[in-house]
């Protein structure tokens, strides 16, 4: 499923995600656009270089045919996901401040969890090695080793304090 899609049309469609319950996971690459994980697995959509979308995977194409047509979505993730999410951005809110940790400035409403060592890379998904970063600093980051996100964050700091 392809389809045009503006900026502001997928900055709806998260927080309606959001608000679906599910819990919206960082990006993996650079052609991702939205990743979200629910009671019944991950969705992903992709972005290609002409700005279409597309979805990939069953919950992925549950969720946008639900959000498109305003119908209820089957796939909503149970309420203890998003509790324990909430829980632990609370958590790690409390030990690191209301400030990125790339960029340092504050987080305001774009909070995304951010796994030093990637969960790709057999990091846990433990506090020990999650850090709170906006949802662009986080893209930017990637997947890189734990060294070049630390080399990144000076960088971006370093932009930060010149203006």
């Amino acid at each position: 499923m392809k389809r045009r899609l503006s900026e502001k049309r997928i900055i709806k469609f998260i927080k309606w995600l959001t608000s679906q319950g599910a819990e919206m996971l960082p990006t993996s690459d650079k052609r991702e656009a939205v990743r979200f994980r629910c009671s019944q697995g991950i969705g992903v959509i992709h972005r290609n270089s002409k700005g279409l979308y597309s979805v990939s995977g069953p919950v992925a194409t549950e969720a946008v045919i639900a959000y498109f047509s305003g119908e209820k979505w089957a796939r909503k993730a149970k309420p203890t996901v998003r509790s324990y999410v909430n829980k632990r951005k609370k958590e790690l809110l409390k030990r690191d401040g209301n400030e990125c940790f790339y960029c340092g400035r504050s987080l305001g409403e774009d909070v995304t969890e951010e796994h030093l060592v990637a969960l790709n890379q057999g990091g846990p998904d433990r506090l020990e090695n999650l850090v709170l970063a906006h949802r662009a600093c986080n893209n930017d980051a990637g997947n890189l080793p734990v060294i070049e996100k630390v080399r990144l964050r000076e960088k971006m700091r370093a932009e930060v304090n010149k203006k």
